[in-house]
């Protein structure tokens, strides 16, 4: 005679926590999601708007995961509006981001894991032509 068995089934929720990030700056200029060609020019704007109008000497264009490419382009377009007024550098690192994982049997039951996303800092410089 077969055994019975009890399968029990448990649902897994995940809750991911937004990236930590330091205090903003008014220099910095955050690019969230993946964003289409004609998206980037209010970005653009802004930063050009820093740089020229508000005379601040750098601004930083943050991106994370598949903003990345959002960012770059942004960068590249604001040093492409200002020709040789502007250098840009770009740094790369890694920022851990949180998820909370809920078994949804046991509401008491709560992990944290962590992972590692690539993360992307471009510093647009105005150099000051005399």
């Amino acid at each position: 005679m077969p055994k019975s068995t009890t399968a029990t089934r448990t649902r897994t929720l995940v809750n991911k926590r937004a990236p930590m990030r330091p205090l903003s700056r008014p220099t910095d200029i955050y690019v969230s999601g993946h964003r289409a060609k004609s998206s980037i020019v209010p970005l653009i704007k802004r930063g050009l708007r820093l740089l020229l109008d508000d005379k601040h000497p750098e601004i930083y264009v943050h991106g994370l995961g598949a903003a990345i490419p959002t960012a770059l382009s942004t960068a590249l377009a604001i040093k492409e509006r200002l020709r040789d007024q502007a250098t840009v550098e770009c740094y790369t690192s890694t920022t851990t981001l949180y998820d909370d994982i809920l078994e949804s049997s046991d509401p008491v039951s709560e992990t944290t894991e962590d992972a590692a996303m690539d993360s992307l800092t471009d510093e647009d410089t105005e150099t000051l032509v005399t």
